[in-house]
């Protein structure tokens, strides 16, 4: 029983722990690419780094979308995640978002 509770805690733990990256990746990948590079060049970060970070978040809207279609395409299967099988909740998300990652 201790083991459930210690877990779900550490989960929500992790989750608040990300939540502030996670409202400034939405609020940042409303920016241009060239804006977000110029931005970054202005605080004088390496020229890869920015441009990596640029379209990083440039592809946060797509990769929303694409979660969106997966979780509409498993409750056309009538299927979802399980806290039970948490391998297996990782993989009918991951698999198929590695597959439109890689498709395009």
């Amino acid at each position: 029983m201790y083991g459930w509770i210690g877990a779900l805690y550490a989960m929500v733990l992790i989750i608040l722990r990300f939540f502030p990256i996670w409202i400034l990746a939405t609020i940042l990948s409303g920016f241009g690419t060239s804006t977000m590079i110029y931005s970054l060049r202005s605080i004088h970060l390496p020229n890869t780094l920015c441009i990596g970070v640029a379209i990083f978040f440039r592809f946060i809207p797509e990769y929303k979308e694409y979660l969106s279609a997966i979780r509409e395409g498993l409750k056309a299967r009538n299927m979802g995640i399980s806290i039970f099988k948490p391998i297996h909740s990782l993989e009918i998300y991951l698999v198929p978002m590695l597959y439109k990652a890689f498709e395009s």
